[in-house]
């Protein structure tokens, strides 16, 4: 979501697991953190990381963000490259786990204090996604 800053670490980071690396369409990995600084700016990353097994060279995405006050904010359907157009992994490769840190959003600002949820759901044409492995948010206060 957001290019990271000077800060030691980041503000919140969770990743969730992908059952067997099938992503079924139902599965919509959710995340609440608190925010208390309505003031700070933030920087909001996805984190992603696959198996050489998931067969395209993008992942095609869209989140909800749940705020304090019960609003939702849906944003539309993102295309993340995870390969070059040769088909050669992009991001960090850890044995047979290759990782991928995009930014979501930049210098993002929470409207209100109190605790936000963020859902994920993946886009692509098939009802069960393969070679997943996890899915997350990283968001580092500025």
């Amino acid at each position: 979501m957001l290019l990271s800053s000077c800060q030691t670490g980041p503000f919140f980071e969770k990743n969730s697991i992908i059952p067997s690396q099938e992503w079924e369409k139902a599965f919509q990995p959710e995340f609440q953190f608190e925010v208390q600084d309505t003031t700070a700016l933030y920087d909001v990353f996805l984190n992603i990381r696959h198996s050489p097994y998931y067969r395209y060279t993008d992942l095609f995405l869209s989140t909800s963000e749940l705020r304090p006050d019960s609003t939702e904010i849906i944003d539309s359907v993102r295309g993340i490259s995870l390969a070059d157009p040769e088909g050669k992994w992009l991001g960090k490769s850890s044995g047979h786990l290759y990782e991928r840190t995009v930014i979501w959003g930049a210098d993002y600002r929470f409207l209100d204090t109190g605790i936000y949820t963020l859902q994920i759901r993946h886009q692509m044409d098939d009802p069960v996604l393969i070679g997943i492995n996890d899915i997350g948010f990283k968001i580092v206060k500025k």
